[in-house]
């Protein structure tokens, strides 16, 4: 398994320091293009917008390829994409860039999952999908702090060059190392139709929704949140990797305790564990503190993978790709929305009261989790 999937680690290791990395050299990019900290944070909110609207569709379009010439293609561009970031000399141009690489990686998630499913046997598909997913996580806990130095050692350019050369040198692994697999059955209408008809499945997505809004309402402007506690711009990086680590955690006991004790048990817990940590910010913690409260904070933010898999899994079996797929949409639309609303703050002057809208939207999506209980959309542990 792992001789057979690790390509895809790299790939999903470029993706994720793509997707994540720009929380750690947002400031010295809108310097570079000449506008405001709060206005390039709309890059990050584009970037999710486009993801959330083109990844039911992608993998309606491309479901049925060959899965080593979508991921090989979906590689590449977001590589082109990056080089053309790298090269941008406006805040236009990298809207127009980033757009390119949301709109690879909506293809790069999907494919990737169904691919590795594809090419080991059927007792280790979990297995192999919590590997190449892993490449996510590794990218939070040890790419995007390691991008943060680099952009403040170097250039944000520079880390973005690397991100670019790591997808490239993935596509060549995945064309050169990973089996041929072919596409799956064409996905109709009548699935799309079906999954919208359906109240639980539009439910779990809701929760999804909001509970990635709140922890990312100030997460993208980690950098504005360290100074308006007081911290040097040196600490940001280590910030970043503590919350990197949390995500880690999160995934893990997500899994853990999704099949012990039910979704919904977990998903209370981490709401929870979110709102005390924003609570934390909002009173200050010192120079010490900090770093667990964004410990705590990619806990809180990065555990409701599984258990909302486990939901839309349950519900719809026959559709399970393409319900994960509406899931990843809500995600990333929850990311556009809680970071443009994070924008509001820091263009404000007043980013740490960024934090109780990030506990109201926790509160928010707790209610909406004991809804999803109530309906029995949870599988039994």
């Amino acid at each position: 398994m792992y001789r057979t999937c690790w390509p895809l680690v790299v790939g999903m290791f470029a993706l994720g320091v793509d997707t994540w990395a720009v929380a750690g050299f947002l400031p010295s990019l809108a310097d570079d293009v000449g506008v405001r900290v709060s206005v390039a944070g709309l890059s990050v909110s584009l970037f999710a917008v486009v993801y959330a609207l083109a990844g039911p569709i992608a993998v309606g379009r491309t479901a049925h390829l060959p899965r080593k010439a979508v991921v090989t293609v979906a590689l590449l561009a977001l590589g082109a994409a990056d080089l053309l970031l790298a090269t941008a000399d406006s805040f236009v141009a990298v809207l127009m860039f980033r757009t390119l690489a949301a709109a690879a990686a909506a293809v790069i998630t999907p494919a990737s999952g169904a691919y590795a499913a594809q090419v080991v046997p059927p007792r280790q598909r979990s297995a192999a999908l919590a590997l190449v997913f892993s490449g996510i996580a590794v990218a939070i806990a040890l790419g995007v702090p390691l991008g943060a130095i680099a952009s403040d050692r170097v250039s944000w350019r520079t880390v973005v060059l690397g991100v670019a050369a790591v997808a490239i040198v993935a596509a060549v692994l995945v064309a050169w190392r990973m089996p041929p697999a072919p596409g799956s059955a064409r996905i109709r209408g009548a699935d799309y139709r079906a999954l919208a008809a359906d109240p639980a499945v539009r439910l779990v997505c809701a929760v999804t929704f909001v509970a990635v809004a709140a922890p990312y309402v100030l997460y993208t402007y980690s950098t504005e949140v360290a100074h308006a506690l007081g911290l040097t711009s040196s600490m940001v990086p280590v910030l970043l990797a503590c919350f990197g680590v949390g995500a880690m955690i999160g995934n893990h006991l997500g899994g853990v305790f999704t099949d012990r004790r039910g979704p919904a048990w977990w998903v209370r817990i981490e709401l929870i564990l979110l709102a005390v940590a924003m609570a934390a910010l909002w009173l200050g913690p010192g120079r010490w503190l900090a770093p667990v409260v964004f410990l705590a904070w990619g806990i809180g933010a990065w555990g409701f993978g599984t258990p909302q898999q486990a939901r839309l899994a349950h519900l719809q079996p026959e559709r399970t790709a393409l319900a994960f797929s509406l899931n990843a949409s809500a995600l990333y639309a929850g990311v556009a929305v809680g970071s443009a609303s994070g924008g509001l703050f820091v263009e404000h002057g007043t980013t740490l009261r960024g934090a109780w809208l990030a506990i109201a939207l926790a509160g928010v999506a707790f209610v909406l989790n004991e809804a999803v209980r109530r309906r029995g959309a949870d599988p039994t542990p």
